[in-house]
């Protein structure tokens, strides 16, 4: 009895509140970038390796499904896109914002070599990414609804992957 009782009170506790400890979140990361799928980056500062690196605000096709464990086009697809943009010169720097529930830093991140490209909006340009509203508009307003105009955009030009998500509806 007792211990279903702990059960049921674990249960009933947020899933924030049960997020592990990550640590202090760094304050600036910059180091070469190497793309792990179309918003995750792995990096490498120096010597050592960081934690991975979503994207903020945006969401990309999963590379793999759960279930089957098979690789998915449009994953692969976005993926492909992140390297491209990343191919320039690999070097990238990253404002931290917080860590996600798996003690991956989510950041803005943008690329040294290339013009500072912004590489979030990027993929949300170029149709490969989409935005995720429940963070984008939550801290800088104003980036969030520029990620829902260029995402807007994006699908209005049937760009990238807008192409096989947004099929149009018969009338």
């Amino acid at each position: 009895m007792r211990y279903l009782l702990v059960v049921l009170i674990l249960l009933s506790i947020p899933a924030a509140a049960q997020q592990r400890d990550c640590g202090k979140l760094p304050d600036i990361l910059d180091g070469q970038v190497y793309a792990i799928d179309g918003a995750t980056l792995a990096m490498i500062a120096g010597d050592k390796r960081t934690p991975d690196i979503r994207l903020w605000g945006i969401r990309a096709p999963v590379l793999r499904d759960r279930m089957t464990g098979l690789e998915n086009p449009a994953g692969m697809q976005a993926r492909e896109r992140l390297d491209r943009i990343l191919r320039t010169g690999r070097s990238a720097f990253c404002r931290p914002k917080a860590w996600d529930s798996e003690c991956r830093v989510v950041a803005d991140c943008q690329t040294v070599a290339s013009h500072n490209t912004d590489l979030g909006m990027s993929m949300v340009a170029g149709g490969f990414a989409y935005v995720d509203v429940s963070i984008a508009l939550r801290g800088d307003i104003t980036y969030g609804q520029n990620l829902l105009k260029t995402e807007r955009d994006a699908r209005s030009e049937r760009r990238g992957l807008w192409r096989l998500w947004d099929i149009p509806q018969e009338k």
